[in-house]
């Protein structure tokens, strides 16, 4: 029986998670905001550079 390793895709990260976080760190619910914006801004920079380099090493 052969074996194959799944590589895992990157995601955005959730947001009960950065609401956990800012709570932990007692952020007000603006601080939470610009977190939550510049969390998303920067998964999604991200996500495109894994993208970008999946599809370079599939040679499309």
């Amino acid at each position: 029986m052969g074996g194959m390793i799944i590589k895992g895709r990157p995601t955005a990260i959730p947001w009960r998670a950065v609401l956990a976080w800012a709570g932990h760190h007692d952020l007000s619910k603006a601080e939470m905001a610009l977190l939550d914006r510049c969390l998303i801004a920067m998964d999604a920079v991200f996500i495109a550079h894994w993208s970008e380099k999946l599809k370079r090493s599939l040679g499309k």
